[in-house]
């Protein structure tokens, strides 16, 4: 066994720590210690704040590194994927490299039925826009959608339920952030 191990309860990194983040040290090798040491970010000095941040970035670059990573943000109807990047760089302080333009997605619309759910699948290429038969696709189950694949929102009172899909065919390395549906799809 590890002499020290750090476990990460959720996904967390200079960007997303905050004065509020609690951080637990498990003391196992003395019996006369206290088991369990809480204190905030905010009670670390300024050096020891950089050298956890720096430990967080190797730690998520071991997942993430070389992988396409797309937030989903949703208000509403309206969806936002502009936050998606490549994480390149171990340092998540290093500006991230936007997504290539194109890059696919596939994105699923169901809609509740009386005997079973009807679905379409249909890409979603990344900054362009939706293809004149993915759109009459989705009309067919009654789902109208205005954007691109950067950014793009339901215009119609139909409720449905939407998820994102690594599409079969691509090989890169995606993570999918989504509220909705958060998962991680491996290489």
């Amino acid at each position: 066994m590890s002499d020290i191990v750090i476990q990460l309860n959720t996904k967390i990194d200079r960007k997303t720590i905050h004065a509020d983040t609690t951080i637990d040290i498990v003391n196992n090798y003395a019996s006369e210690a206290l088991p369990l040491n809480t204190f905030k970010y905010s009670d670390l000095s300024g050096s020891e704040k950089e050298a956890l941040n720096e430990v967080l970035d190797k730690l998520t670059y071991e997942t993430e590194g070389g992988a396409i990573v797309w937030n989903v943000f949703r208000t509403d109807k309206i969806f936002d994927l502009r936050s998606s990047y490549v994480r390149d760089a171990q340092s998540t302080e290093t500006p991230t490299t936007d997504i290539p333009d194109g890059t696919a997605m596939t994105v699923r619309f169901e809609v509740a039925g009386f005997v079973e759910n009807t679905y379409r699948e249909v890409s979603l290429w990344y900054n362009e826009d939706f293809l004149t038969p993915d759109l009459d696709a989705l009309a067919e189950i009654g789902i109208t959608i205005t954007g691109n694949g950067r950014d793009f929102e339901i215009t119609n009172n139909l409720p449905c339920k939407v998820s994102f899909i690594k599409p079969g065919a691509v090989s890169d390395f995606y993570i999918i952030n989504d509220v909705e549906q958060s998962q991680i799809i491996p290489k």
